[in-house]
């Protein structure tokens, strides 16, 4: 089942609340999120929290977020080479923007910056 923290429905703590009534005794709650920080760090923790004292009799396994494994960077890659058939990738009349959601949390932003480094094959990532 799909839910959502914010801005959409099903929200998690209702979609829990569904599962149980439905029968759910184990709950795992994988966070489709990119990077580890302030929803995954707080927002989620906090919300699986709140449903494991409400339904006591039920487990609820809460999941690592997606993080920069090797398989999106190639999917990165994949998308770069889509839109640049002359593999200017590298030139130095090319510039690539890696685009990301920011965060308030600057271990996330910091591997997030590490993992684009290594995208862009060592090539410093400027950033402030």
């Amino acid at each position: 089942m799909l839910v959502f923290l914010e801005l959409a429905d099903p929200p998690i703590v209702s979609a829990i609340d569904e599962a149980v009534q439905a029968g759910a005794r184990t709950i795992f709650a994988i966070p489709w999120l990119l990077l580890g920080a302030g929803h995954a760090k707080n927002d989620l923790p906090t919300a699986i929290q709140w449903a494991r004292q409400r339904h006591p009799q039920v487990t609820i396994r809460y999941g690592s977020p997606l993080n920069m494994q090797p398989e999106l960077l190639a999917v990165l890659a994949d998308r770069l080479a889509a839109i640049d058939p002359d593999k200017g990738f590298g030139s130095p009349t090319t510039s690539v923007l890696l685009v990301q959601r920011g965060s308030s949390d600057p271990e996330a932003n910091g591997r997030g910056v590490s993992r684009g480094e290594a995208f862009m094959g060592g090539q410093e990532i400027w950033h402030h």
